[in-house]
């Protein structure tokens, strides 16, 4: 049964071993043919009538045929003068097959005469022209009779057994063949009987049995263009023969296969007792294209058999393959060389080099044939030019994920099979001075692996400076989802290259020093776009500054996605204090400001200082409140920004035992709560403490900058909240005049304890526009070293009574605020002995005094001689009128007896008389 076709991918090394197996059996069996066709031909002669032969010819010519069991037919035979036989129209028949072996058209046999004359009938020479070798109809694979040989022609000279071959050519298939040398017939043992001998009938035989190998040959070599083979045979020394098989062909083409141009191939074999003992293969190829694939150019080879190749083992022992160039897909490799060797498990092992751009290569690896694996080993340099040339091939720019310059080192191991589908790419790379994807790094640092299904790098090592993380990264193919993770050391902003403007758009406020900072990260993400990206992890730091405001220390806990920051579990340490909670925040595409943002901490640091961590609207929110030591605040919060109009709504809780001051207005200490809603300030809950007295109530700020509140005040030391209040009068600058600015309310401390209550309302920091109503009460103090009263004693000395001491140690009033001016409706003024009530206003622009009041002289007496007078002399009393003009710290004041006016004789006018030494607000010219 003919044998199957071999698979494509051995048809050359199937074609070249056979081929080269067998032609010399082809050549030998040949001649022997040849020898056939004579012997027949010597037969034809002894029984044709017009030739007498001797008898003797005859015998050994029958034994001859007999022994070889063959037919023939030829044509004609004719002689000529030189004593050789032509033979015409020869066929050779074999008793197996109906159809003949061998057709020759032309045959010129010379005869050996004097080895007749010895009774030994032998050809010394053959010619022959257009012969051709068919195949039978029983052995053709097609099932149909055909030409195998064909224009087969030459010489060849028989002498001692040996056929010497001056030139022999033939055709197979469109395969012009020329055969030169020698080979060595097989000779006849005569101990051994015949039907043991090797004789012209198993030559045939052997011969028949190669016709489809032949053929396949022949079909295999059909995209071969003008090809030209030459051989030449010769016997060696042992028992066998060394054969060169030379082919020369314009070029190769088979569809599917690569198109080769400029086949020049050198095959040399060597046999011992029959047998192929080597093949040595030499070789190149001028060009080689395989369509939207690849392009090779001068390609030389060479390939060792010790054994003659076969289907199952077609691989030579030794392969060594060198070319000038590689093309494929825009890529271009130079000098290539590869060697292989085959060892005892039939493993092709190899290693090799080749030049990609400016860069050489190592190649190393094995093979495994009969399991379609193979494994491929490649190192070196990465050429700075790499990824320009990637680009070209891929049709997208791949420079903006490294820079090369460098030349980083690099290790890959791939890995195919099964039927040498790829499996595994694993990589290793080191580089220096590293620019990957816009990010300088000092080192880095890669080890990982490529397979169908993904990327998966586990150990990325970088340093950057003073910091130096470990990464790790996987990457899935078909979704191209991807997941990276960092841990170490970092600046965020410096791998800002990484991730994209929004990144960097949040890391910009920091100022990380150069050990950077700890962190442990884990991103996901998707390459066909940044929505799928998420940040999560810790992050932990020392000497950090958010926007310029520094801490000592900073941890928290985050949660990431494009444009969106949550940070949670968060802590900062300062020097004064520290604060902890959880922030968010949101932006727009391409806008550094937040549009959103969302907080919850408690603090007990300077807010107040770390107000552009909130940005502008955080500067304005805190701009009123101002302390000596920070509070401690609990804030929860959210700020939307719609362009450039801000939203806020935050809640704050301040508690501190700390001077404090809100629109510099200072408290001892403080407890409230505050709502902030953009520009309006609630404060519905206060307590504090002010001027040693207990300060409660609540306030409202509304949005056009109106200050309403209703306010308790009790216990306070009145010497210290008139003086605390006239410094926040001058810090503030009120209007009035240079007189009104200059004094106080007090010369000396007059003690005592103030109570306050007060409801009003009117422009914030604008005390000219307040409307309200209140009461105070002063208990327990001197009034007389209030300048006011020490004037009012100097001026009732001027009267008849002559009023030498008087102390008051009370006053109390409702108070009226409309505006510019304070209006006291009942204003009392007691002491031990006497009382003052009186009606008047204050204004606040000038600080003029107009107040109408009445002197009560033992109004207040506690012993009974003292009610008695007082009882006794209340008539007068209402005769005693007191008018109180001038300003707080010149006060001009007249007293009149039953409303008489100035120009009476008691009245007087004492502003410019004031005493240079009081004592209780006396003179001492009145003791």
């Amino acid at each position: 049964m003919p044998q199957e076709k071999p698979p494509r991918r051995h048809v050359f090394w199937w074609t070249v071993g056979h081929a080269l197996s067998h032609c010399g059996f082809l050549v030998a069996y040949l001649v022997n043919g040849i020898l056939a066709v004579v012997a027949g031909s010597m037969l034809f002669l002894l029984f044709a009538r017009d030739v007498p032969v001797p008898q003797f010819v005859v015998q050994a010519l029958q034994a001859n045929l007999a022994t070889e069991g063959l037919s023939q037919h030829i044509g004609s035979i004719q002689f000529d003068s030189g004593g050789r036989i032509l033979l015409n129209d020869i066929r050779l028949y074999s008793g197996d097959y109906e159809q003949p072996l061998v057709r020759i058209d032309h045959a010129l046999v010379g005869l050996d005469l004097p080895a007749m004359l010895f009774g030994n009938i032998r050809a010394s020479s053959l010619s022959i022209s257009n012969g051709r070798l068919l195949s039978p109809s029983a052995v053709s694979p097609s099932g149909l009779p055909g030409e195998v040989l064909s224009g087969l022609s030459g010489a060849v000279q028989l002498a001692a057994g040996r056929v010497q071959i001056e030139h022999l050519r033939f055709r197979a298939g469109q395969v012009r063949a020329l055969v030169t040398g020698s080979v060595q017939l097989p000779t006849r043992d005569q101990s051994r009987p015949d039907h043991d001998q090797p004789g012209l009938s198993a030559a045939i035989g052997q011969l028949v049995a190669q016709i489809p190998l032949i053929i396949r040959i022949e079909d295999s070599m059909t995209g071969l263009e003008e090809p030209v083979v030459r051989i030449h045979l010769a016997p060696n020394r042992t028992g066998g023969y060394d054969a060169t098989v030379h082919l020369m062909a314009d070029g190769y083409s088979a569809s599917p296969g690569p198109d080769i141009r400029g086949v020049d191939a050198r095959i040399e074999l060597v046999t011992h007792l029959g047998r192929i003992a080597t093949i040595k293969t030499r070789g190149q190829v001028e060009a080689a294209v395989q369509e939207d694939m690849a392009e090779v150019t001068s390609l030389a080879f060479r390939a060792d058999w010790t054994k003659l190749p076969t289907r199952e083992a077609p691989y030579p022992e030794q392969l060594e393959v060198n070319l000038a160039g590689v093309s494929s897909h825009g890529a271009n490799l130079r000098h290539t060389t590869l060697i292989a060797r085959q060892g005892d498990d039939d493993n092709i092992s190899f290693h090799g080099s080749t030049v990609l751009g400016r860069q050489p290569i190592c190649l190393e690896g094995q093979v495994h044939p009969g399991e379609g694996r193979a494994a491929l080993g490649v190192s070196g340099r990465a050429g700075a030019d790499w990824l320009e040339l990637g680009s070209e091939i891929i049709g997208s720019d791949l420079t903006h994920y490294a820079d090369l310059s460098r030349k980083p080192i690099y290790r890959l191991g791939v890995d195919l099979g099964p039927e040498w589908a790829w499996s595994e790419v694993r990589f290793e790379a080191m580089a220096s001075d590293f620019l990957a994807r816009g990010v300088l790094l000092d080192t880095a640092y890669a080890h990982g692996s490529v397979t169908p299904s993904g990327v998966h790098v586990d150990q990325i090592v970088v340093r950057q400076g003073k910091t130096r993380a470990s990464m790790a990264y996987t990457d899935t193919f078909a979704t191209r989802d991807y997941r990276f993770k960092i841990r170490g050391t970092t600046r965020p902003v410096a791998i800002s290259g990484w991730f994209g403007p929004w990144w960097e758009n949040f890391w910009k406020d920091f100022d990380i020093p150069a050990e950077g900072g700890r962190c442990d990260l884990n991103i996901f993400g998707n390459w066909f776009g940044i929505r799928k990206t998420l940040v999560t992890g810790s992050v932990e730091a020392s000497n950090i500054a958010v926007k310029s405001i520094r801490f000592d220390h900073l941890l928290g806990l985050i949660f990431i996605r494009p444009h969106y920051f949550d940070i949670y579990q968060a802590s900062a340490e300062r020097p004064e204090g520290g604060i902890s909670g959880e922030f968010q925040l949101q932006y727009e595409p391409g806008n550094r400001l937040p549009i959103e943002q969302h907080f919850q901490a408690q603090s007990s640091i300077d807010l107040k200082a770390a107000a552009r961590i909130f940005g502008d609207g955080g500067i304005t929110m805190l701009a009123p409140y101002d302390y000596d030591i920070p509070p401690g605040v609990e804030f929860t919060g959210t700020v939307l920004r719609t362009g450039e109009i801000w939203d806020t709504d935050i809640a704050l809780q301040i508690d501190t035992d700390h001077p404090f001051r809100y629109e510099e207005f200072p408290l001892d200490s403080l407890k409230s709560k505050v709502r902030i809603l953009n520009k309006r300030v609630e404060l519905p809950e206060i307590e504090a403490t002010y001027a040693g007295g207990t300060l409660a109530g609540e306030a409202l700020v509304d949005e056009q900058g109106i200050l309403s509140f209703d306010a308790t005040l009790e216990n306070a030391g009145f010497q210290e909240a008139i003086t605390i209040f006239g410094e926040y009068l001058k810090r503030n600058d009120p209007p009035g005049n240079a007189e009104t600015k200059a004094g106080g309310f007090e010369d000396k401390n007059p003690g005592g304890l103030l109570d306050l209550t007060m409801k009003a309302k009117g422009t914030l920091g604008d005390f000219s526009s307040y409307t309200g109503i209140g009461r105070f009460g002063i208990t327990e103090a001197e009034l007389g070293r209030i300048h006011l009263f020490g004037v009012l004693s100097q001026a009732l000395q001027s009267t008849l009574f002559k009023f030498s001491t008087l102390r008051f140690t009370e006053a109390s009033s409702e108070i009226l605020i409309n505006r510019n001016e304070i209006y006291f409706p009942d204003l009392s003024v007691f002491g031990p002995l006497a009382a003052i009530k009186s009606v008047g206003s204050y204004d606040i622009p000038s600080g003029n005094l107009d107040f109408q009041a009445r002197f009560f002289p033992f109004n207040r007496g506690s012993f009974p001689v003292f009610a008695l007078l007082d009882t006794m002399l209340h008539p007068f009393s209402s005769f005693f009128e007191i008018k109180m003009t001038g300003s707080m710290t010149s006060p001009k004041m007249s007293v009149s007896l039953g409303g008489a006016d100035s120009s009476r004789p008691f009245a007087t006018e004492p502003a410019s008389e004031a005493p240079t030494e009081e004592t209780d607000g006396t003179p001492e010219s009145a003791e």
